[in-house]
C-alpha cells in the first residue's frame, strides 16, 4: 500500500503521464479494499446464541440470543451442508457459510435448535 502511494505521489511530483497516476490511484484503491478485507470477520454459534464480528460495524461483535431465532434453514449443495440460513424474530436473516469445524460441532447444534424449540428446515441450493 506504501509503495503504491509513493508511486502515485512520485508521478504527481514528476508531472508523469495521467496513464501512470491512474494506474497509481487504481492500484492504491485496490490495496485498501485488500486491506479492509484483511480485518477478522467471523461468526460462531454457542450455548448463548449467534455471535458475529463484520468489519462494517464499528460495534465489536452482533450478538443474538436462541429466543431471538424464528426458525433455521439449512442449505446443501450437492447434498451436503454448505450454508445456514437463520431467520430472527425482527424479519432480519443471517446467512453463514459452513466450514468443516461446523461438521464436528453440528450435533451440539441440533440438539440445540431441539432445546429452544426452533424449527429446521432442508433445502438444495
Amino acid at each position: 500500500m506504501f509503495a503504491v502511494a509513493g508511486t502515485f505521489l512520485y508521478s504527481r511530483e514528476m508531472n508523469s503521464s495521467k496513464r501512470l497516476t491512474l494506474t497509481a490511484v487504481f492500484l492504491f484503491g485496490l490495496s485498501l479494499f485488500i486491506f479492509y478485507m484483511s480485518f477478522d470477520v467471523y461468526a460462531y454459534l454457542d450455548e448463548n446464541g449467534i455471535h458475529i464480528n463484520c468489519a462494517s460495524t464499528i460495534k465489536a461483535v452482533e450478538s443474538y440470543q436462541w429466543e431471538e431465532v424464528k426458525s433455521v434453514t439449512q442449505l446443501n449443495k450437492r447434498g451436503l451442508p454448505a450454508q445456514l440460513e437463520i431467520a430472527l424474530e425482527d424479519d432480519k436473516k443471517i446467512l453463514l457459510n459452513l466450514h468443516s469445524d461446523w461438521y464436528a460441532k453440528r450435533r451440539a447444534f441440533y440438539e440445540m435448535l431441539r432445546e429452544y424449540e426452533i424449527p429446521l428446515d432442508t433445502m438444495e441450493k
